[in-house]
């Protein structure tokens, strides 16, 4: 039998469970029966709307070689290989727990208000030199997406890296419990899901919980310019972790960014470090993300591998799809438009964020510069006046027009000078049906918004000009 990623005996022994059928070796572990890779082990996850034992036939199909069930299909005729267990996420469970033991990995944890991903995404391809590095796809960082993530990793790996999500108290926690990184980076704390907690130190302190899981000698990485920064530092020393190393402008920061510019095509970044003095480019516009690399970097040194690799890396990163790739739309033989496709996620410090970046990439000559904002979702009470606020940051980024989409983004729209185009509609699909006429060539279009709001029919729109026009669509993405 071949070497893989679980084999039936050892699942069998860690689950508690019963093996029914012939024995079988898995290469991968997934719960989504449309995402079966041959070889794959399937999780019938009973989700509430959707129950995983619905799907087993599509999984079987789709080259799956057991599945982990609780009860066996009545009508199954002796075909396909079970593992049937009292509760599939406990199974799951067990699953990560013994990743973590049998893999002599260092784990790094990613959490943050924003910017989670990207970082996650640039550290995994940094620390990836002459050594496996195993990182959670996309952005499955919550109860079910980490220990999948987890239960996926080789137990070859040397290192791990995890993001970790939330949007209630006590949700970090559990699962820094369950990975117990060496290393967390604290991204940043901003207003995000403020419907959850009373305030922003409420997200301050469940962002401080990832320090439950880590031992005395583990090592914290926070960024010095966040207003939270000593307040975490304090958390982090009362969970007896006392190695904090922190990143940003200040004169004390083990990693400090001494000069940062930006130009319409990409960002200079001077950085000190161990007294040496270290400069690179990226291939992006945009502060955050080059903070985000000096994160990354902060991460590297604290772990001793290889700088140099990891700034060498950057360029390989590219930002994905609803995170900000740029999309060029070609309009027949007379031009193109540029999309910035920010259609994933949304929150005022990110809204901020992608307006600077706008405000600083190049337009083609007789081009304009419209912003398509949908509702920022999850902001509590505060909403309302949490989108009005973004106002100056909007206009500083000199739009020429502003399409705004939902309730919430009304109180933006309210406040958009009269010299600036504006439209607005309750949903997007009306923006999706509308928007597509009122382009034209050379113009810059950014379209962001909550994932809630469902920004990706406009998106979807704005591509479809392109296909039009019988020439291929080209995504040129970011990179970081």
């Amino acid at each position: 039998m071949t070497s893989g990623l679980w084999k039936s005996s050892v699942v069998e022994n860690i689950t508690g469970g019963k093996c029914v059928g012939a024995p079988w070796v898995a290469q991968g572990v997934s719960f989504d029966s449309r995402l079966i890779r041959p070889g794959d082990l399937f999780l019938a996850l009973n989700g509430g709307e959707r129950d995983g034992h619905d799907f087993l036939a599509e999984a079987f199909v789709n080259g799956a070689v057991v599945a982990v069930v609780e009860k066996i299909p009545e009508n199954n005729n002796g075909e396909g290989s079970f593992l049937l267990v009292d509760n599939v996420y406990e199974a799951l469970q067990d699953l990560a727990l013994e990743a973590r033991v049998r893999a002599p990995a260092t784990i790094v944890a990613v959490t943050g208000s924003v910017g989670k991903t990207s970082t996650k995404d640039a550290l995994a391809a940094a620390l990836f030199k002459s050594c496996k590095v195993h990182s959670t796809s996309g952005n499955l960082n919550n109860h079910i997406g980490l220990p999948l993530s987890l239960a996926r990793m080789p137990k070859e790996t040397k290192f791990g890296v995890f993001e970790l999500g939330m949007n209630h108290s006590g949700e970090i926690r559990n699962l820094s419990n369950l990975i117990k990184p060496d290393l967390a980076i604290i991204t940043n704390v901003n207003a995000v899901h403020l419907e959850h907690f009373e305030n922003e130190q409420g997200i301050a302190e469940a962002k401080a919980e990832i320090f439950q899981g880590m031992p005395s000698d583990g090592q914290v990485i926070l960024y010095s310019d966040n207003r939270w920064s000593q307040f975490l530092a304090s958390k982090a020393r009362e969970a007896s972790i006392k190695n904090i190393i922190t990143f940003g402008s200040d004169s004390s920061c083990a990693v400090r960014l001494s000069n940062f510019e930006p130009n319409q095509n990409g960002s200079l970044i001077e950085i000190e470090i161990s007294g040496k003095t270290i400069r690179y480019t990226l291939d992006v516009v945009g502060k955050h993300i080059a903070i985000n690399t000096v994160g990354v970097i902060a991460c590297v040194y604290a772990l001793g591998c290889d700088v140099d690799f990891a700034i060498d890396s950057f360029r390989s990163i590219c930002l994905g799809k609803g995170r900000g790739k740029h999309i060029r739309i070609p309009l027949g033989t007379v031009g193109e438009l540029n999309l910035i496709d920010e259609s994933y996620n949304a929150n005022p410090t990110a809204m901020r964020a992608a307006f600077a970046a706008f405000g600083l990439t190049k337009i083609n000559n007789g081009g304009r510069r419209i912003a398509i904002l949908g509702d920022m979702l999850e902001l509590g009470p505060s909403g309302a006046l949490l989108h009005a606020n973004l106002i100056d940051d909007l206009i500083a980024s000199k739009p020429d027009m502003v399409v705004t989409v939902g309730l919430l983004m009304k109180n933006l729209h309210d406040k958009i000078p009269a010299e600036i185009t504006r439209m607005h509609a309750n949903n997007s699909c009306d923006i999706a049906k509308n928007i597509p006429q009122n382009l034209r060539v050379g113009d810059l279009i950014l379209v962001k918004g909550s994932l809630g709001t469902n920004m990706a029919p406009i998106v979807t729109a704005i591509e479809n000009l392109g296909l039009k026009s019988g020439l291929p669509v080209e995504s040129h993405e970011m990179r970081s």
